[in-house]
């Protein structure tokens, strides 16, 4: 009898270019990445044992029928195994932490049992027998390789569907593509083609879908640095929280990258990040490293005397300009390692970690490295609670919006507030603006906690009508970030249309260091102002300071930050005095916070301010308790 090896040699070629590929590439050194690679080798030598097979019982009389026999028990050993590697891949993949001996016996018994039966074939003619002029011929108990490979695809499925949170769409795709190609395969080959060999080229057709849906190496890789990006770094950290791994870590951020990143095109920056790497790659390429963007990298060490050997040839190489192109460039790297003894809960929890590691390291000297501890990961548990309440709070819309009172100096009573947001949580109490903007912005939902702000501003002048509580207007503050936002003065002006308010009842605070990128703001600023909404720059003192960015920018009013105020009146710092003239004489009203006393309030009012705000009004106060603030300062 003839085999018909087509499919065969076709799938074989294919997936030595695949595996080839695999490992010269390398990828991520986790379990299911491993146990994927033992699926390819397991495919390939059950198509290589194939063809062996084929070829030399096509031949009997040139071997004797034991060697037959033991050529054949080996291609169904191995053809038993594919199954079985692939129900483990997939084990793997839903990152089932420990086999019970239940499962385990469950995974490993059909291919036990195959296995038995195969090594006692010479004695029992069950799978395939060979008679003595060694012509190889089919037997009843062919069929229990088919079975075996149904009974492993069956439970695979089943593993999948009941895990269907832990895998993305296109995990499961390609499982399910793999499952239903091999089904096929082995069906076709037993009751249809029993002559062509096509369950190899169906394996090949699973494992391409496998390997193009979240297998392939490049999935995972920075296109700059070729190292392993965040994902691949999600994808290590959560297995070794599962198995209670602990990896030494060094790291560095290029402090000044941001600066770059303004000033240079992407292929410069690009040519910056790769020849770093490069250099990286010279100390040991063997170290799995990743780039985790902003310039950020991450290197997993052996032992501790790495890290320090890393960090001393990075000192060495960072001292000299990196030469590219025509420019000459000096990074400032800021390093910081850990040992691996500290426990985390999560990925999340690691990665809040590091950012706060980083902020600290881009504070040191560059000559000494931060140490990952225990404080900066309760810090780390500190933030994610407040962004856990943070997301609540705006997902539920139950951010609370309080006001603070302006006193107008000219008119001698309350004529405008300022609103501040306030989350209200069960666990974590009344949290304020400082604890939880700035992880706004960095999360991106300052978008949509502004806009809820300003809604429920909206929706208090439309309420309580201000002017009858004689007020001419209601200042909201707006983030560096919420105000470069395409579309953000649509959606404002929509909002104001929406409660019917007067545009001229809403005056938009905008922090100083918004104005250092003015072009990225002037349309939402423009557009909002032609409305008729007022501007003001808020915090003016506290470190952006620049007058030109003042004129540019049609703002009716400024505000002192209260740490100038504080300084004149408890220091005697004279930066108060320089400042109020300055502003009067480009024609802009002035308003200063901070005011404790009757002594600030006299004192600012002759100097000419035209508006204070501080606790000696009154604090913050929550919608009602204000309206009732207003009735009663009447």
């Amino acid at each position: 009898m003839i085999w018909n090896l087509d499919f065969d040699i076709a799938a074989l070629l294919v997936c030595l270019i695949l595996i080839t590929y695999y490992n010269v590439r390398k990828n991520i050194p986790i379990r299911r990445n491993y146990a994927f690679l033992s699926l390819m080798y397991a495919t390939i030598f059950v198509t290589i044992s194939d063809i062996v097979s084929s070829i030399i019982t096509n031949y009997p009389q040139r071997f004797s029928n034991m060697f037959l026999y033991s050529v054949n028990m080996i291609y169904y050993v191995l053809l038993a195994i594919c199954p079985m590697a692939f129900s483990v891949f997939t084990t793997m993949l839903i990152r089932k932490k420990k086999m019970d001996l239940v499962f385990s016996f469950l995974i490993i018994a059909p291919f036990m049992l195959v296995t038995i039966i195969t090594l006692a074939n010479p004695f029992t003619d069950f799978v395939f027998s060979i008679d003595n002029s060694g012509v190889f011929s089919y037997e009843k108990g062919r069929n229990i390789y088919y079975i075996e490979s149904m009974f492993y695809y069956v439970i695979s499925c089943f593993f999948v569907s009941i895990n269907l949170n832990s895998l993305k769409r296109r995990h499961r795709t390609s499982l399910y593509i793999y499952v239903f190609s091999l089904m096929i395969g082995h069906t076709l080959q037993v009751f249809v083609m029993p002559y062509h060999q096509c369950v190899s080229l169906s394996a090949l057709v699973g494992l391409l879908a496998i390997f193009l849906a979240f297998e392939n190496p490049d999935y995972y890789r920075d296109r700059s640095t070729d190292f392993f990006d965040e994902r691949g770094l999600q994808l290590l950290r959560e297995e070794d929280f599962m198995y209670d791994k602990h990896r030494i870590m060094a790291g560095f951020v290029i402090e000044n990258y941001g600066a770059i990143v303004e000033a240079h095109n992407y292929s410069t920056i690009s040519a910056i990040l790769s020849a770093i790497a490069e250099y990286l790659g010279t100390i040991d390429n063997t170290l799995t490293r990743f780039y985790l963007g902003n310039g950020v990298f991450i290197i997993y060490m052996d032992t501790d005397k790495n890290s320090v050997d890393f960090k001393t040839k990075l000192i060495e190489f960072f001292g000299k300009p990196l030469q590219i192109d025509n420019d000459s460039f000096l990074l400032y790297p800021r390093f910081f390692y850990s040992t691996g003894d500290i426990k985390y809960s999560s990925f999340e929890e690691l990665m809040t970690t590091l950012n706060i590691v980083i902020d600290v390291a881009k504070q040191t000297n560059g000559r000494y490295a931060v140490l990952v501890n225990e404080s900066l990961r309760k810090r780390a548990v500190c933030r994610l609670k407040i962004e856990n309440a943070l997301e609540r709070a705006i997902t539920k819309g139950k951010l609370e919006v309080y006001y603070q009172p302006i006193f107008s100096t000219k008119e001698g009573k309350i004529t405008s507030a300022e609103a501040l947001v306030r989350i209200n949580d069960d666990e974590l109490g009344i949290l304020l603006p400082d604890e939880f903007i700035r992880i706004s912005e960095r999360n991106g939902s300052i978008t949509r906690l502004g806009e809820q702000v300003f809604e429920k501003v909206c929706h208090f002048i439309k309420k309580y009508d201000i002017k009858t509580l004689g007020l001419e207007y209601i200042e909201v503050n707006l983030s560096p970030v919420q105000i470069q936002k395409m579309g953000m003065a649509e959606t404002f002006l929509r909002i104001i249309k929406k409660y019917d308010v007067d545009s001229a009842q809403i005056n938009l605070e905008i922090t100083e260091s918004e104005t250092t990128e003015f072009s990225n703001i002037e349309d939402n600023v423009s557009k909002m102002y032609n409305s008729g909404i007022t501007f003001s720059l808020d915090d003016y003192g506290t470190g952006y300071s620049n007058l030109v960015n003042v004129m540019k920018l049609p703002l009716s009013i400024v505000k002192i930050d209260k740490s100038i105020a504080w300084a004149y009146f408890k220091d005697n710092t004279e930066m108060l005095v320089h400042v109020i003239p300055q502003i009067k004489n480009l024609g802009k009203k002035i308003v200063v916070e901070g005011v404790e006393d009757i002594n600030m309030a006299n004192v600012l009012t002759e100097m000419g301010c035209d508006y204070l705000q501080g606790f000696y009004y009154s604090e913050p106060l929550p919608e009602e308790e204000f309206v009732e603030y207003l009735n009663g300062f009447k």
